[in-house]
């Protein structure tokens, strides 16, 4: 089963993408902001990533240039999405 990281704050549309994607086989992890988003990628190894541009705490953007400079997190694909 393929693993998605939903990095999303507003929750409504983290609750229809995350109904959308199970609906779908994918299994989902969801962050609520960029920190957390991050933790979550080291801990679970998400085969890609769906990420919101304007996070709290910290933003789509600098969790990109952190993933760019870990090994591990660097090959993940992600897809920027935004409202």
């Amino acid at each position: 089963m393929k693993k998605i990281l939903l990095v999303e704050d507003e929750k409504l549309l983290a609750g229809l993408l995350h109904k959308k994607l199970l609906d779908k086989g994918y299994y989902v992890f969801l962050a609520k902001d960029g920190e957390q988003g991050l933790q979550q990628m080291k801990e679970n190894r998400p085969d890609i990533i769906l990420m919101d541009v304007a996070l709290p705490r910290l933003g789509g953007l600098e969790v990109l240039k952190e993933m760019g400079q870990d090994s591990l997190l660097k090959d993940i694909p992600v897809i920027i999405i935004s409202n």
